[in-house]
């Protein structure tokens, strides 16, 4: 399912993954597939975590 995240949604996601963010969070659509959860910030930054295990990608570079 793809969705952006509500304002509580945007605080959690800011408390467990901004270590991982070079850049100010606007805007985060998410999208849950099979157990794995997929993040567009700022409609150019993907974030992906693994169970954990975090991967980043910046699509503007890509």
């Amino acid at each position: 399912m793809l969705k952006k995240l509500n304002e509580f949604e945007l605080k959690e996601f800011k408390e467990r993954y901004i270590s991982n963010l070079q850049e100010d969070v606007a805007e985060v659509n998410c999208l849950d597939m099979f157990g794995l959860k997929s993040y567009l910030v700022n409609g150019h930054y993907l974030l992906i975590d693994y169970n954990g295990k975090i991967e980043t990608t910046d699509l503007q570079f890509v």
